[in-house]
């Protein structure tokens, strides 16, 4: 079984981080028309740090969560995997799990995602609808009362990734 735990984050994340934003958003931020230098993304991963989760497989930083929880309104500002771990379901798995905290505390949840990032299609499913449309991005909110329209095919439960925080 694959196993994801989670912990807050330190400054001495800080290079990973900007490593991590730099390889797994560049691709959708050039897609998007997007370029960001250095700074910016430094400055991004910055924003809202004592909000942010290193994911942890093993022994090795995998990734990142960033949620700002405020009262019954949160901000998924970043969720960002190794390239190496996307597409197993991992993801999705994190994303369950926010939405379920968010449901205990009956909370919605809210999010910006480019157009360019095929994580829009998780959102749906996962019950996300599109609220607002800018330049770049779609702003998408999961309300405290909507359901998971779907499951994502082929992710029996024993093969599901674990988290824990």
């Amino acid at each position: 079984m694959h196993e994801l735990t989670r912990r807050k984050a330190m400054p001495e994340d800080l290079p990973f981080l900007v490593k991590l934003r730099r390889e797994t958003m560049n691709p959708h931020l050039a897609a998007s028309g997007v370029n960001q230098s250095e700074e910016e993304h430094l400055q991004r991963v910055l924003a809202h740090f004592d909000s942010a989760e290193i994911l942890i497989q093993g022994y090795e930083s995998a990734g990142l969560l960033k949620v700002v929880r405020g009262g019954q309104s949160w901000q998924l500002l970043q969720v960002q995997l190794r390239s190496s771990l996307q597409g197993q379901g991992f993801g999705t798995q994190l994303l369950k799990q926010l939405v379920s905290e968010a449901q205990a505390a009956n909370a919605e949840i809210r999010l910006s995602v480019l157009k360019a990032n095929p994580a829009r299609r998780v959102y749906e499913r996962l019950g996300f609808t599109v609220v607002a449309e800018k330049a770049h991005a779609f702003e998408m909110v999961r309300a405290r009362n909507a359901s998971i329209e779907r499951e994502v095919q082929g992710l029996s439960p024993s093969a599901a990734p674990q988290f824990k925080r």
